[in-house]
């Protein structure tokens, strides 16, 4: 009965301080600045998009491929192409390794060249995201991720995917 009332008060104590109740979420917590801070000090912008597409692997993507940098006659830019086979969607990423804050370029980049391969009609949807380690997107980025349909991700939210996917097998992909 005291184990009862101790979760009880535990989680009315959580409830007011507006803290997680679950173990999931306390551990996701505390992990996550860390473990973005290891991402900066560690990692460099090439790093950092071998990263995502271990990320893309580790979650089942189909096939993941870095594009050429100097591709030719390319429209925009997309870091990573994550195919998922199964449910005919392909994910195109604009990768950023920032520490402050990314501009709306990141999304141009992305919508441009989701939009040069979403005239091609081959069946798969195709998503446009910007993956940056920054803690935000000015203004401009957000409004025009909006716009378009383009998910935007910060520094901790993809830290929570990758601790998420687990990180078994990390070394071999870095």
């Amino acid at each position: 009965m005291s184990d009862l009332k101790d979760s009880v008060e535990k989680a009315l104590s959580a409830y007011r301080e507006n803290r997680p109740i679950n173990l999931y979420s306390t551990i996701m917590d505390s992990y996550k600045e860390q473990t973005l801070s290891l991402i900066h000090a560690e990692l460099n912008p090439d790093k950092f998009e071998f990263l995502l597409k271990w990320y893309f692997e580790r979650i089942g993507a189909s096939s993941v491929h870095i594009p050429p940098k100097n591709e030719r006659d390319k429209k925009g830019d997309s870091d990573i192409v994550a195919v998922f086979e199964s449910i005919k969607t392909i994910i195109y990423v604009q990768a950023k390794f920032h520490r402050l804050e990314t501009s709306d370029w990141a999304a141009k980049q992305i919508l441009e060249y989701k939009n040069n391969k979403d005239s091609m009609d081959d069946g798969y949807s195709k998503i446009g995201w910007v993956v940056s380690t920054s803690d935000r997107f000015s203004q401009k980025c957000i409004d025009l991720a909006k716009e378009n349909k383009i998910a935007l991700f910060n520094g901790l939210e993809i830290v929570e995917m990758f601790i998420s996917a687990g990180f078994e097998g990390l070394d071999k992909a870095l």
